[in-house]
């Protein structure tokens, strides 16, 4: 067969290949086929993706971030050559239990060889920083000597019959043999005491590590027998820093605001912040790669559309592996976490916007405060996260009040600090303190809620009017002390310089009192002036209700002390029987008590001389009456 004349670019597709073998031709649209020498430009394979919980697992001592205390200890223990047979660790999830195990079992083994710049090391000690002979296999779970057994899923008296077994026999190629059993609390009752005397008194070569989340779940005997550790949550401003550095080390950018949501999200625990950063990361990288494909469909795709010849050409498959891998590997992947992708990925609300729901409350405006929680639920907040919040908000406001501006300063930005620190020197203690209960039940209420929306619609409602109203004292302060109204009903009017009368007196005190307590923020100044109106109302529409009460008592047959003129005697008459202990009741005017003490118990004893009295509740007796 006779070969065909080939051009130069038929040279670099392959066609006059195929044509030498002896094969049949290609059609003519078989050369436009992706050039054979693509897969070259990744000769390594693609390495699986390692998370940053595991890839910044902590591997000596200095690693660990906020356990200084138990880091102390061991280093003193190990220089001192006091090292106990057992070590108990316990704290929140993902706060290090398991890699300090692990770190503590490297320690327990460290051997190295001597070497120009460090001496030989054959005893156990802290420091670690250089890889031993054992080191790698212990971080990693494969050694021989370091056995871990997860007592979540190993919970029988037969698992630990096997650990007791195999501590007998000596180590294979470590110092010591160290038993890791992680989440402790879950072994059963026959479990614990059947290592319990192994664990007293173990072989010269056994070490127990435990770890646990439940403490209080391990017994007595078994705390006892091991040296306990109390892992502490990390502060937010070290997880912060934590954070910042390994955001360095990835190459990417991160807002403070932003590692700062992620840090109070992780509440403490080290592994939840840091996958909390892992997706972070992630979900803001996603953007640079939907633009850098646009580019790539857009001015790749022209530049594929030539000629076989010039796609084939040693010219552009420098610019396939040169300037079009600079953009793949530039600026243009670079994830740069900020606050709002964090809280838009977590469900968060915007603290700004919780401080503006906030304001509406504390106004008594209840339309406004709706209309924010509709808003925030619109851009993904859930309702009860968006309560959390709030009572979040409403705690930082009376942690700086009663402490000062530094409060909370670790936890704000200085635009939120500066509108915490208006709210703390405008609204009250008590109001907070009502705010504080009132988001605390209406959290639990929109719990069980069928609506949780609804819920959080009334909840805001019930607080926006409570902080309408005026509190107790402040109404007692507007009624100047006045005595009560003896008629019933409004029949007998007040005396002059008493009840109502007394209020009206004081009124322009108190509007003027109230307009420069709040005449730094105009905002809440309306709040104040609706409290005192609210104060005389209150005391207009609450007489009735007291003069009811007053009738009742009549009716049970008390004597009104302002009708008869007689006065309280000075001393409680001695009480000598169960008859006694009534009429004090009626004496001191509990309605209630003495109406349950008539009908609702039955004495059983009467001792006068000790005091004590043994009474036995009759159906209809509130559980809560031998506390009265």
């Amino acid at each position: 067969m006779a070969k065909k004349k080939s051009t130069g670019g038929e040279d670099a597709s392959g066609t006059n290949a195929a044509a030498a073998t002896g094969s049949a031709p290609r059609p003519l649209a078989a050369p436009v086929a992706a050039p054979a020498a693509t897969p070259a430009r990744s000769p390594l394979p693609a390495q699986p993706y390692v998370v940053l919980a595991r890839k910044y697992r902590p591997q000596t001592f200095d690693d660990l971030i906020g356990q200084s205390a138990m880091v102390q200890t061991l280093t003193n223990a190990f220089a001192s050559g006091r090292i106990a047979q057992g070590y108990m660790l316990t704290g929140v999830r993902g706060i290090g239990k398991t890699t300090t195990a692990r770190i503590l079992a490297r320690a327990l083994n460290y051997e190295r060889e001597a070497t120009a710049e460090h001496p030989a090391a054959h005893r156990p000690t802290i420091d670690i920083r250089i890889p031993g002979r054992h080191c790698a296999e212990i971080m990693e779970s494969r050694h021989p000597d370091v056995i871990e057994m997860d007592a979540a899923s190993n919970t029988g008296i037969d698992n630990i019959r096997e650990i007791i077994e195999s501590a007998r026999y000596r180590p294979i190629l470590a110092r010591h043999k160290v038993f890791i059993i992680d989440e402790v609390h879950m072994l059963s009752k026959g479990a614990f005491n059947a290592l319990l005397k192994t664990l007293e008194e173990p072989p010269d070569h056994v070490k127990f590590v435990f770890a646990t989340t439940e403490i209080r779940k391990v017994p007595v005997t078994v705390l006892s027998r091991c040296q306990r550790f109390d892992l502490r949550r990390v502060d937010v401003p070290e997880l912060m820093q934590h954070f910042r550095n390994i955001i360095g080390t990835e190459g990417a950018l991160a807002d403070d605001d932003a590692l700062a949501l992620i840090a109070r999200a992780a509440e403490g625990s080290v592994r939840d912040g840091l996958s909390i950063l892992d997706q972070a990361i992630a979900s803001s990288a996603t953007q640079g790669s939907d633009a850098h494909a646009e580019r790539a469909s857009g001015t790749h795709a022209e530049r594929a559309s030539g000629t076989h010849a010039e796609r084939a050409s040693g010219t552009h498959a420098e610019r396939a592996s040169g300037t079009h891998a600079e953009r793949a590997s530039g600026t243009t992947g670079r994830s740069h976490v900020t606050a709002a992708a964090v809280r838009s990925m977590l469900g968060l609300a915007d603290r700004g916007r919780i401080l503006d729901l906030l304001t509406h409350l504390m106004r008594g405006d209840a339309k406004a405060s709706l209309d924010a929680l509709a808003s925030l639920h619109k851009d993904g907040a859930e309702p009860i996260q968006a309560l959390t919040d709030l009572a979040d908000a409403v705690h930082v406001v009376s942690r700086i009040k009663a402490t000062g501006a530094d409060g909370a300063a670790d936890v704000l930005s200085a635009e939120e600090r500066r509108r915490v620190g208006g709210f703390a020197a405008q609204l009250s203690m008590p109001l907070l303190a009502r705010a504080w209960q009132m988001l605390l039940k209406a959290i639990e209420e929109a719990g069980r809620a069928p609506d949780q929306f609804a819920a959080a619609e009334m909840a805001l409602i019930r607080i926006a009017y409570m902080a309408d109203l005026p509190s107790p004292d402040e109404v007692i302060r507007a009624l100047g002390g006045a005595s009560l109204p003896a008629g019933r009903g409004r029949a007998v009017p007040p005396q002059p310089g008493a009840g109502t009368q007394g209020l009206v007196d004081q009124g322009p005190a108190i509007d003027q009192a109230a307009s420069s307590a709040t005449g730094e923020n105009p905002d809440l100044a309306a709040t104040a002036e609706r409290d005192v109106g609210g104060a005389r109302l209150a005391v207009d529409a609450g007489l009735d209700s007291i003069d009811a009460d007053l009738d009742l008592e009549r009716d049970l047959g008390f004597d009104d002390p302002a009708e008869s003129g007689a006065s309280a005697p000075a001393l409680a008459p001695p009480i000598r029987s169960f008859a006694d202990v009534v009429d004090l009741a009626g004496g001191r005017r509990d309605a209630k008590l003495k109406v349950h003490l008539d009908e609702h118990v039955s004495l059983v004893k009467f001792d006068a001389n000790a005091g004590a009295i043994d009474l036995f509740l009759l159906p209809g007796a509130p559980p809560e009456l031998a506390n009265d």
